[in-house]
């Protein structure tokens, strides 16, 4: 069974409770074995906030310990000192960036299989003083990946973007021959 990261996303955000609400869906842990990368205190708190079940249990590396039924295994990586909720932070910028490094590391060791991310805040990203402006760019740059795009993915419908975040009124400057035809070239390997 493959074991899947994923990051917990803005600590200020929906990230937490979405992956609470989605991992209670019992086929999950048929199919996989999922990790949190994230904060305890936000992710115990999103436990409460749900009323789930799940016995919260730290580890230090996927191979810690076995997945077993009712518990949620968390990689705590330590960046919220002194937190608080309420809206996007630099904090909380550093933080989620903290999370995606950290899934990406344990991809490329190969300790997991795959990872998912929950929703990030761009406004926390760029008051943190990252320079990416969202999960794309960011895992192309910590990937070494110079041809990428983002794919929306359900079920078997696939769309790939030729423009990845940027304002409705820059796309039309953005889209070319060049840039449509490498997005089919990418949608073609990827499929």
């Amino acid at each position: 069974m493959k074991t899947i990261a994923i990051t917990m996303g803005d600590p200020a955000g929906i990230g937490p409770e979405v992956i609470v609400n989605a991992l209670r869906n019992p086929e999950i842990q048929t199919i996989c074995h999922p990790i949190v990368i994230g904060d305890q205190a936000v992710m115990k708190e999103a436990l409460q906030v749900c009323n789930a079940p799940f016995n919260l249990v730290p580890v230090r590396s996927p191979s810690d310990t076995y997945p077993s039924p009712g518990t949620l295994r968390i990689i705590h990586t330590g960046e919220l000192k002194n937190f608080q909720k309420g809206g996007p932070s630099a904090e909380g910028g550093r933080a989620c960036a903290s999370y995606i490094k950290k899934a990406v590391e344990l991809a490329r060791d190969k300790q997991v299989d795959a990872m998912v991310t929950a929703p990030i805040s761009k406004e926390a990203l760029k008051m943190a003083g990252q320079k990416w402006h969202g999960h794309t760019e960011m895992l192309a740059e910590l990937t070494n990946t110079t041809d990428y795009a983002m794919m929306l993915a359900g079920g078997p419908l696939r769309v790939i973007l030729v423009t990845i975040h940027t304002a409705i009124r820059n796309v039309p400057q953005l889209i070319s021959k060049e840039a449509v035809l490498k997005t089919i070239r990418l949608a073609k390997k990827a499929c």
